[in-house]
């Protein structure tokens, strides 16, 4: 179990370590592989793509597209003004369709100027090749006068400028601000992008998702922005609104990022969890038990022998109902008469109560009760097939039938709390403990990534993480319920005597050691071997032993007969039917100046 919960947490974090990159992969032929930007306090912005091109004849324009208005000359609001494209190639076209949509190309040409009026947006610069880029590294730069929205008070100047919103994915991000002695604070948004100061420049790093926010966001001193042509506004308190709009910005980004290293922790702490939980709790004292046992270990009902010993405790299963059977009939309660197959049809048997009081627990009651009862005194697996047939050409199944599957349904599921728990203490509920903290960590990933959709680089590996800590908790609640758990008194000694006597049982070697002739010892291995899932080596080895007792045969019969009238579900006639289904200027994250970013097409 230990290695199946650390194997599933190393392909957790394997997932949430290749996922960001699978996300950043090229898609479509296309990637950019280093996007570099130097901002001047004067305004100029200098921008830097570099794209690597896989695919051939798929692409022919390099663009940058902006969310603000992109202008050639003077504009009476905040705006973008284009100084300068560099083309990677010579020969390549230069173009930029501005905000009313004025394509300005260079080299000029009639037909390219066609084509870009059709193919670019507004606010739209880049490169335009008509015989497309061929695979290769490609470095597209420009030169820009930044015009934007600027808010000062009467010590500090706010400028936030947007360099990306709708673009590809950026493997490498690099931002460097000029002036650093002009600048009092800066706030790289998302807050995942590093800044340092180097010398006279404030430098960014990091990588960006697609479409995911790319913003510097400065305090500035009065004197900083003397140089820079923008549009002021007075503002009071600019320092205290863009420190709290940034605090309320960040909040999410160091939640999914708390978060991400809780996950982490919590897959790998979990199985160490269940490693102290079964030391602590489920550590049982060594019996020495031989590794076959020929006699029955204690005289136990077949049906609690099958819930407690079978298998995990509490898990009955309908071998628990037929041995069940074969020991009311073995003791008289019951008659079981077994009738050959009539042409074209499967063996049948037929059950009559002849003791309707000789239940001697809850269990047997129950069993004589539904033979006596539900199946009107005699239960027949001839009549039982009949109404399954009956049914598939009736639109519902008739009442008989189905209170007769429900009365079988309940004697092959039975559970019975006060006998489990005289056996043993459960330690699911322990493990189960454990599953709210990974599932409270999923809630909140799944809303962080809802609310906020530039977390979800952040909050997806929580997310994963999440999931992988859910299903390891609940590997360890299918496990045995007494790993985790305890046998009461010496009784664990008794489930080992009783997987021993089922080890002989499965066992044809062992069994060929016993006399044919003792009839009473078959009949009780029979039973028992049933309740404990392995009645069909006992029939086999009895055939192969030529046990010539018809009883014995009846009784090994039954299972075979009884299996399918309990599994075969009930097919009724369907008649068809319709049916209906069912902005520029801002303070914090997402306020900035500017938008769009890089794109081909």
């Amino acid at each position: 179990m230990l290695l199946i919960t650390y194997t599933l947490a190393g392909a957790g974090l394997l997932a949430v370590v290749v996922f960001p990159a699978a996300v950043n992969d090229s898609e479509g032929g296309i990637e950019i592989i280093d996007y570099q930007a130097t901002l001047s306090l004067n305004g100029t912005l200098r921008e830097r793509f570099v794209y690597k091109i896989t695919a051939d004849n798929r692409y022919r324009m390099l663009y940058r597209s902006w969310e603000a208005p992109v202008v050639a000359g003077d504009f009476g609001s905040p705006n973008i003004q284009v100084l300068r494209i560099m083309a990677p190639l010579q020969g390549i076209y230069t173009y930029t369709k501005d905000y009313s949509g004025t394509v300005h190309l260079d080299p000029e040409d009639e037909t390219v100027h066609r084509d870009v009026m059709i193919l670019a947006e507004l606010n739209e610069v880049g490169v335009f090749k008509p015989d497309y880029f061929n695979p290769g590294i490609y470095a597209v730069e420009y030169v820009f006068a930044v015009h934007p929205p600027i808010e000062c008070d009467d010590e500090l100047c706010h400028l936030n400028l947007r360099l990306a919103s709708s673009h590809m994915a950026y493997a490498k991000v690099t931002i460097t601000i000029k002036d650093r002695d002009k600048i009092a604070a800066f706030y790289p948004h998302p807050p995942t992008l590093t800044g340092k100061e180097f010398g006279e420049d404030i430098v960014i790093n990091g990588s960006s998702t697609e479409n995911q926010l790319i913003e510097v966001e400065l305090l500035l001193r009065k004197d900083a922005i003397s140089g820079m042509s923008g549009f002021r506004s007075h503002v009071e308190d600019v320092k205290g609104k863009t420190e709290r709009a940034n605090l309320l910005y960040s909040l999410p980004f160091h939640l999914a990022e708390f978060m991400r290293h809780v996950t982490y922790l919590v897959v790998s702490v979990t199985p160490l969890a269940f490693l102290y939980i079964y030391r602590r709790y489920g550590v049982e004292k060594f019996f020495d038990v031989p590794r076959y046992l020929s006699f029955v270990p204690y005289r136990r009902k077949p049906w609690i022998v099958n819930m407690i010993f079978s298998g995990d405790v509490a898990d009955f299963d309908q071998n628990g109902f037929y041995a069940t059977i074969l020991d009311l009939h073995a003791r008289g309660k019951i008659k079981i008469d077994v009738r050959d197959p009539s042409k074209g049809k499967e063996s049948g048997l037929s059950i009559r109560v002849i003791d309707p009081a000789g239940g001697e627990d809850d269990y047997e009651r129950r069993v004589i009760r539904f033979f006596a009862d539900d199946a009107g005194g005699v239960f027949d697996t001839d009549n039982v097939n009949d109404l399954l047939e009956r049914a598939k050409t009736m639109t519902s199944a008739p009442p008989e039938l189905t209170r007769m599957k429900y009365g079988l349904d309940s004697l092959v599921s039975y559970r019975n709390e006060k006998v489990v728990s005289t056996f043993a203490v459960s330690g699911r509920g322990r493990i189960a403990k454990l599953l709210p903290i990974p599932a409270a960590l999923l809630f909140v990933s799944i809303i962080l990534m809802a609310l906020n959709p530039d977390v979800f680089k952040l909050a997806v590996g929580a997310t994963v993480l999440s999931i992988v800590g859910i299903i390891q908790v609940c590997i360890g609640i299918t496990f045995p319920s007494t790993l985790f758990g305890r046998w009461n008194k010496d009784y664990y000694r008794e489930k080992q005597e009783w997987d021993s006597f089922r080890n002989m049982l499965s066992d044809l070697a062992q069994l060929k050691r016993y006399a044919p002739e003792d009839l009473s010892i078959w009949g009780e291995w029979l039973i028992y071997g049933t309740a404990l899932g392995v009645g069909d080596k006992v029939a086999e080895a009895m055939k192969q032993l030529h046990i010539n007792m018809p009883e014995l045969e009846t009784l090994a019969t039954v299972p075979a007969i009884v299996r399918p009238v309990i599994f075969t579900p009930i097919r009724t006639h369907s008649t068809s039917s319709s049916t209906s289904g069912f902005g520029g200027g801002g303070f914090g994250g997402g306020g900035g100046f500017g938008g769009g970013g890089g794109g081909a097409r």
